[in-house]
């Protein structure tokens, strides 16, 4: 009986050196992705502190390849998730409330005033149970009624986000995100977009969840002169997107953008019964 109660002793200990063992294994693999990310954190915020100081566009275009390699690399390392990447200053960096969305947005000038969009969406995919990775690919043609169309993250229209708030409609997330594009040297666009997911878990830009101007927007878009600046918000007090309205300096100059300005109103856009509803002339002293 004392035989068997010491090999029972033994094989406890075995068990116990071996679950040990696999935590101080773990331990390792997480402090060297830690490590891992660190130094692809470092190697791009390399590539573009020598964007600024590189007059060719050829070669920045180069250095935003690299760029955009590195990042790849580095979102397939499990961990990159929850990694905050707090030394890139160059790039627009968003998580979801519900931590299933990771957004990271970039620009490329270019020498005819215009910019280029880059971009990496990670996502946990809950049916495979793993992170997924897709590349943003920006299209720089302009969409007449851009309003009404949907977008899949291989025709990304481009934009840089700064904000982002999460809605259900009928059981679906949508991620509902506040971007700037530079657009050119005239004007300059804020942008109220909408990131879902199909069928598929393939990433969609745009969703008829808007009431603006036309019943049901896909997006919103302003424009307006790039000598003025503009607020668009979301106000989690209010609950409420909340935004500088925009009129033209004269009224002559209607329709003509690169006229308009903040004209010190304010309206917003509170989501009920599943869609983005118009507010106007919001009190912001309130």
């Amino acid at each position: 009986m004392s035989g068997l109660l010491f090999l029972k002793s033994i094989r406890k200990s075995f068990l116990l050196w071996i679950t040990g063992l696999c935590i101080i294994f773990q331990g390792f693999d997480l402090f060297a992705q830690q490590d891992s990310i660190n130094l692809f954190e470092i190697k791009i915020q390399k590539q573009f502190n020598a964007l600024p100081n590189t007059p060719s566009t050829i070669e920045r275009a180069r250095l935003n390849d690299t760029i955009l390699f590195l990042f790849e690399k580095v979102l397939q390392l499990d961990k990159s998730f929850f990694y905050p990447f707090d030394s890139l200053k160059n790039i627009g960096k968003l998580e979801s409330d519900d931590r299933q969305l990771k957004i990271y947005t970039w620009n490329l000038p270019l020498e005819n005033g215009k910019h280029n969009y880059f971009g990496y969406i990670q996502y946990y995919n809950k049916n495979l149970k793993k992170y997924q990775i897709f590349q943003l690919r920006n299209n720089p043609e302009a969409i007449e009624n851009a309003d009404q169309v949907i977008f899949d993250y291989k025709h990304w229209q481009g934009a840089l986000y700064y904000e982002i708030v999460t809605v259900k409609k009928d059981g679906k997330t949508y991620y509902t995100l506040l971007g700037f594009d530079f657009n050119d040297i005239f004007t300059s666009k804020k942008i109220i977009e909408v990131l879902s997911f199909n069928e598929l878990e393939n990433p969609e830009f745009g969703a008829p969840l808007f009431q603006y101007e036309k019943p049901q927007q896909t997006r919103i878009i302003f424009e307006y002169s790039s000598r003025a600046s503009m607020s668009l918000r979301y106000d989690a007090k209010r609950k409420m997107i909340v935004f500088d309205h925009l009129s033209p300096s004269q009224p002559s100059y209607e329709g003509k953008f690169r006229f308009y300005g903040p004209d010190f109103s304010y309206d917003g856009l509170r989501f009920e019964n599943g869609f983005w509803q118009l507010q106007k002339n919001i009190n912001i002293t309130n």
